[in-house]
């Protein structure tokens, strides 16, 4: 018998747009323990796993769309997974460039004949 396993304090955050960063905490850190990402659109219900089986307490998830999104994370030891952590919200903006200033004609140029 091993205590229950529980993700505590998953925390989310962007770096770049689109790219959405995870991090968690658990109550046993125990060797073997193995986690699993959980996406869903918000409200924060019907999550889809995204990936599994990972032994870092961090996860990168990549080309994330604009929109509103729900994070949560299981910890799994010995085929028995956790229920889910603390949900974690966050709203992918679309990146958007500043208008390219119109291009000004050259001045001062001088020509000469060959």
């Amino acid at each position: 018998m091993f205590k229950l396993l529980l993700v505590l304090l998953l925390s989310v955050g962007t770096t770049l747009a689109g790219t959405v960063d995870l991090k968690w905490e658990d109550n046993v850190n125990a060797a073997g323990t193995t986690y699993s990402v959980y996406r869903s659109t918000s409200p924060c219900s019907s999550a889809v796993k995204i990936i599994t089986s990972i032994s870092a307490k961090t996860y990168t998830n990549l080309n994330v769309a604009a929109g509103t999104y729900c994070y949560a994370v299981t910890a799994s030891r010995a085929g028995v997974e956790s229920v889910y952590s603390n949900k974690a919200e966050i709203k992918i903006e679309t990146a958007t460039l500043p208008p390219t200033p119109p291009l000004s004609p050259p001045t001062a140029l001088t020509a000469t004949e060959r």
